[in-house]
This record gives structure tokens, C-alpha cells and sequence, in this order.
């Protein structure tokens, strides 16, 4: 081992600029792959036709190791881990791949770790140069030291959001590495991370990464955009140093103070000619764009001045124009501000925010925007045929409106049918029809009708319509000879039927129906007589009904003077009493029939 460590240390030192970090890399596989020199495994699994080799680690987990005579150099083609093994009768997880498990595994193309592993070695695939292909699991929280240096064949690369660190070395040297995805979790991406991955095209560093190391991304010289989140405030010596095709740079972090010197700021040697400043942006660190004679755009989205540290952090002299909000140009161009000592007279207000207008409905109109200056704008919102404009979407009426934009606004129009409405209520008697209004109903309910104005627009006719009932009662009383007969409008004397017309409370029909039987005999008024009394009557507050002879159940029934019936209510065979409650009726007489029987009630 001691050979080879020796052979590839020589190889690689000859790589410029990149001797010293790579060296400490190789020390580490050496002294890795020596300490598995004195380690035996405990046990060796085959699954799907590939031999693994295990350490146990408790007594119910395992660790992927490799075997002391370099057995796993043999594993070759697609491996899947499986998430538990047996042995000797006892089932363990597979829950960690151990340091240089599979390191120099040359014909390893693909690799799947279940998600029972939470974590990878240092080491653990490093020389793996036919593998192109890995799926990490969302149980691994970190990627170590040197995982998957020198896998020349790995294309691209998806972290889980579980992982929280990328290790040094970690992906170095993954010349064909094109892409790769770092989730919102990570917070630091280690020193060489990605050194030296050529085909990489484009980086972007999420809002969560605070740090970003030394030579991180150093030599990437297919890279030629990179996008810094808000939350970086510190990037390493030389991190995108060597970039050969670096041109664009997206710096959004708020707070980023921990550049070097100008000997070894991150951007060295990287040919920059755009650099882009977010709008939360608040300083510029010294030596961020220093020796940069190649820049000759910036553009600033934020309103204040982001402050600059020192002297040495742009060229100077030179000739970027530097592009700043609206009505930000009184403060970018003070005459103590660092941006108008760097860039005299090349400070321009041309950035407009972004204003998006739109209507609540394409079809019920449109809306137009004027520039009147950089950031004052006249929106105009224009209905269509049978709409008309009611406000925008934050409660404003004005139209034509006219606005100052301080930072990207959105407007919407919010348009109205102009739908002319009426409601009418209206009641019949049953049996009635309504037939005005264009309406031809009989039935209670809530009706609508729809017309057109003289323009085209819709309007629309409610009708609530109730139908009010007709009632009929029918009375069967009977009186002795001699007798007559009356109550709720009737005065007769003579045995038949006889009919009265009277209106109900609520104005409806009321049509109360008498059958009149005379009894001509002593016998028959003994047998149909029932004996009757109110007291007190006149009444005030409530008045007793005494019943006496009641033989079956029987209705009692309450007429005022106009015959029309207040109250209903049935009385069982054998009551003899009932309280009244006359509370809510008016002074006046009234009428209380019980059964064929009627009785004037006085209420005072």
C-alpha cells in the first residue's frame, strides 16, 4: 500500500495549483486503506449475486466494510445494499457504509443504499471510475471526506434534503459531472468539494449555505454562471479560483464579510464580466471583484447602496456601468459613497421594478400601463361591453390611477357585471296565479327572471312569492226546537246547512261551513248535552273553560266578531277544565266553540 499511496500522490501532485489540497487527500485514502490492512470482517453477504463483507457495530447493526485483502475490488457492475442481513440466525440493519468500503472499486457502476444507512465514510467510493450512478438516501445527514473523489464517470448528483454538510473532496475530481442539485437543508459545503469538476456548467448556492471552503469549487472551467444565496458569509481562498469560463456572477448574501486578501479572493483568476447584486444585499466585501478588468456590467437591485469595505474591492480605474434601481440615484451617487468614487459618472437609474397588472377576468375588461418616468407608472383599466370597473385588488378606485413603484407590485382590476336586479315580494291567495312581470306562477318560492337592457347587458327579476292558504271549516251543531243559532255570523233557527264567507287573520279566505240539526224531542236534547261555562267572563289575563258530558274528544276552536279562527285545540273525553291564556289577544267579544256548542267570551 505504501507504493501505491507513494505512485498516486507523485501523479497528482503535478496538478496545478492544486497540489497541497490533493496531497492531504491522498495521505488520507493511504492511511485509510492501511488501517484496513490490520481489520478483519466479521462476516460476508451475498445478495443479488454481489458479496458484501460486514462489521457488526451493535447487536442488531451492521456496518458495510471492506475486506482486509481488498476482496471488494471485485465488486463490480450494479449493487444494491440490502437494508438488512442474517447471520448465524441473528438479522441485523445495514445502517453505515464504512471508510473506503469500496474505495478503487473500478468496474462499480452503479450504487443504491437504503435508507436504513445514515451514514457514508470517509473514502467510501473515492476512485470509483465507472460509476455513474448513485441514489442517496434521505436517512444520510452528511456526505464525508472524499466520498466521491476521482468518480470520473458520475454524471449527475441529487443530495437529499436530509443532508446538512458536503465534506471536502467530497465530489472531486468528477470530471463529467454536469449537474448537480444542493438542497435548502445543506448549511456548508467543505474545502475542495468540487474541485476540479470540469463539465460542471452552472452553480447554485441556496439561501441556507452559510459557508462555502477553500477551493470549493476550484478549476470548474465548464462553469460559467454562479448564483451565491443570501445566507453566505464566508467563501474560502481560491473557491471558484481557475473558473476559465466564469463569466456571470449572482451575488445575493446579505451579509458576506470574510473574503481573504487580494492574493487569494475567491474569484481569482475567473473572467468575470457581470456581476448581478441582489436586492437584500448590505455589504460588498473587500477584495470582491478586485483585478476583475474583464467587468463591465453591474447591476444593483438593491435600493440602498450596499456598503463596500474597502478600497480594493473593484478595479479601479475602469469603465462597468453599473445599473441601479429608480430613484435610488441620489444615494448610489453621494459624494462620500464608495459606488460613485468607483464608478464616477457610470451610475445609471434604469432598474424599474417589475409591475405585473391583470384584470379578476380577461373577458370582463383590460388593463394598460403608461410610463410617465423610471418608476412612476398611469394604470388605466378598461371594462368590456356589460362590465364596468369597481376598484383594485388593494381596495383603490381611481382609474386612470397613477403610481410609484418602490419595489415590485402587482395590480388587478377588478371588474363587475353591470346586470341590472330587482326584487319584488308578492303574496297570492291559493288557487291564485301571479302572472305579472313576465312571471306566471301559482306555487310559493323564489322565481327569476332574465332580460336583456337595450344594450345587450343581463338584468334579472327576483320574485319571493308566498302563497297564502283558504280555510274551511265545517261545523255540525245542533239546537233544540225553538232555539236559533248563533255565532261567527250566523243567526238561524231552521235545521240545514248554511255557508259564511269571512276573511282569516293574514287576509286569506275563510269559508266556514254549518250544519244545523234541530232536535224535536225531549230525548234528543238529553242526549247530545253537554253543560258549558267561562269564568270569569269578561275576562282579563285568562279565563277557565268548565266542560261537563264531554263523551269523546272534542275541538275548541276561538273566532273573533269577524268570524275569523284565532286558535285551535282538541279537548279529550272527561276534561272538565282548561286555562286560557288570553295575554296577546285585544279587547273585544269573541266566540269559543266547543264542538257544536258555542259560548261568548268577553275579554276586557
Amino acid at each position: 500500500m505504501g507504493t501505491w499511496a507513494e505512485i498516486k500522490k507523485e501523479q497528482l501532485l503535478k496538478t496545478k495549483n492544486f497540489g497541497k489540497p490533493l496531497s492531504r487527500l491522498i495521505t488520507m485514502v493511504a492511511i485509510c486503506m492501511l488501517s484496513l490492512n490490520a481489520m478483519a470482517y466479521d462476516f460476508s453477504y451475498t445478495h443479488q449475486g454481489k458479496t458484501l463483507y460486514y462489521n457488526i457495530t451493535s447487536s442488531n447493526t451492521v456496518a458495510v466494510t471492506r475486506y482486509s485483502s481488498g476482496n471488494n475490488n471485485y465488486v463490480s457492475g450494479d449493487v444494491v445494499i440490502p437494508s438488512s442481513v442474517t447471520n448465524n440466525g441473528t438479522t441485523y440493519s445495514v445502517t453505515s457504509i464504512g471508510d473506503c468500503a469500496f474505495v478503487y472499486c473500478s468496474s462499480l457502476t452503479s450504487v443504491t443504499i437504503p435508507n436504513s444507512v445514515t451514514s457514508i465514510g470517509n473514502e467510501a467510493f473515492v476512485y470509483c471510475s465507472s460509476l455513474t450512478s448513485v441514489t442517496i438516501p434521505n436517512s444520510v445527514t452528511s456526505i464525508s471526506r472524499g466520498t466521491f473523489g476521482y468518480c470520473s464517470s458520475l454524471t449527475s448528483v441529487t443530495i437529499p434534503n436530509s443532508v446538512t454538510s458536503i465534506g471536502e473532496y467530497a465530489f472531486s475530481f468528477c470530471s463529467s459531472l454536469t449537474s448537480v442539485t444542493i438542497p435548502n437543508s445543506v448549511t456548508s459545503i467543505g474545502n475542495s468539494a468540487f474541485g476540479y469538476c470540469s463539465g460542471l456548467t452552472s452553480v447554485t448556492i441556496p439561501d441556507s449555505v452559510t459557508s462555502i471552503g477553500t477551493n470549493a469549487f476550484r478549476s470548474c472551467s465548464s462553469l460559467t454562471s454562479v448564483t451565491i444565496g443570501n445566507s453566505v458569509t464566508a467563501i474560502g481562498n481560491y473557491a471558484f479560483a481557475d473558473c476559465s469560463s466564469l463569466t456571470t456572477l449572482n451575488f445575493n448574501a446579505e451579509n458576506c464579510s470574510d473574503f481573504t486578501n487580494n492574493a487569494y479572493h475567491p474569484f481569482y483568476s475567473c473572467p468575470i464580466t457581470n456581476i448581478n447584486i441582489g436586492k437584500s444585499v448590505q455589504r460588498i466585501p473587500a477584495y470582491f471583484a478586485y483585478n476583475k478588468n474583464s467587468l463591465t456590467s453591474i447591476v444593483s437591485n438593491a435600493v440602498i447602496p450596499p456598503a463596500i469595505d474597502n478600497t480594493e474591492t473593484f478595479p479601479y480605474p475602469n469603465f462597468c456601468i453599473v445599473t441601479i434601481p429608480c430613484g435610488s440615484l441620489g444615494a448610489y451617487t453621494a459624494p462620500t459613497c464608495y459606488w460613485n468614487i468607483f464608478f464616477p459618472n457610470r451610475i445609471i437609474e434604469g432598474l424599474s421594478f417589475d409591475l405585473s397588472v391583470a384584470a379578476n377576468d380577461d373577458s370582463f375588461g383590460s388593463v394598460s400601463v403608461e410610463t410617465q418616468s423610471c418608476n412612476v407608472k398611469t394604470l388605466t383599466a378598461t371594462p368590456s361591453i356589460c362590465y364596468r370597473f369597481a376598484s383594485w385588488n388593494d381596495g383603490n378606485t381611481d382609474n386612470p390611477r397613477t403610481v410609484t413603484l418602490t419595489s415590485d407590485t402587482s395590480f388587478t382590476a377588478i371588474f363587475e357585471n353591470v346586470e341590472l336586479s330587482s326584487n319584488i315580494t308578492a303574496a297570492i291567495c291559493e288557487g291564485s296565479t301571479y302572472a305579472e312581470n313576465g312571471f306566471n306562477v301559482s306555487q310559493a318560492g323564489v322565481y327569476t327572471q332574465y332580460f336583456q337592457t337595450a344594450n345587450g347587458c343581463d338584468s334579472t327579476v327576483t320574485l319571493t312569492l308566498t302563497v297564502n292558504p283558504t280555510y274551511s271549516l265545517t261545523i255540525d251543531a245542533t239546537i233544540n226546537q225553538g232555539e236559533t243559532y248563533q255565532g261567527l255570523g250566523f243567526d238561524v233557527s231552521e235545521a240545514g246547512t248554511y255557508t259564511q264567507n269571512l276573511q282569516s287573520v293574514n287576509g286569506c279566505d275563510s269559508v266556514i261551513v254549518l250544519n244545523l240539526t234541530v232536535n224535536s224531542s225531549l230525548g234528543d236534547v238529553v242526549a247530545n248535552t253537554i253543560e258549558i261555562a267561562l269564568y270569569p267572563n269578561p275576562a282579563g289575563d285568562y279565563t277557565i273553560l268548565k266542560v261537563q258530558g264531554l263523551k269523546e274528544q272534542t275541538k275548541v276552536a276561538l273566532f273573533d266578531v269577524r268570524g275569523r279562527k284565532l286558535r285551535e285545540f282538541e279537548l279529550s273525553a272527561g276534561t272538565e277544565t282548561l286555562r286560557l291564556d288570553l295575554r296577546d289577544l285585544p279587547s273585544g267579544v269573541y266566540t269559543l266553540m266547543i264542538g257544536n256548542t258555542t259560548k261568548k267570551l268577553i275579554v276586557e
